[in-house]
């Protein structure tokens, strides 16, 4: 998936500007980890909006709303709450 997702070359151009930045390569790593993680949990969101779908699939990163990432976070929270941890 790192090599064809349309997203990917935008996030390593990221990441590159991170590293340009002097950023530490942990702080990269993380950040980029969870930027894919992101997106794939971007890809599996509904093309339509159903009964209780707020958020649909962005086509674009410029598509992104606040209400994916404000759902995004209350999904990672939710696991996190599964696991116990």
């Amino acid at each position: 998936m790192e090599q064809t997702h349309r997203w990917y070359p935008l996030v390593r151009e990221w990441e590159r500007t991170l590293r340009a930045e002097n950023k530490s390569k942990n702080t990269i790593g993380i950040y980029g980890h969870c930027t894919r993680l992101m997106i794939r949990w971007l890809d599996a969101l509904p093309t339509e909006a159903g009964d209780r779908e707020i958020v649909t699939r962005p086509e674009a990163p410029a598509d992104i709303k606040r209400a994916h990432i404000a759902t995004w976070m209350a999904d990672l929270l939710a696991c996190v709450g599964t696991t116990g941890e």
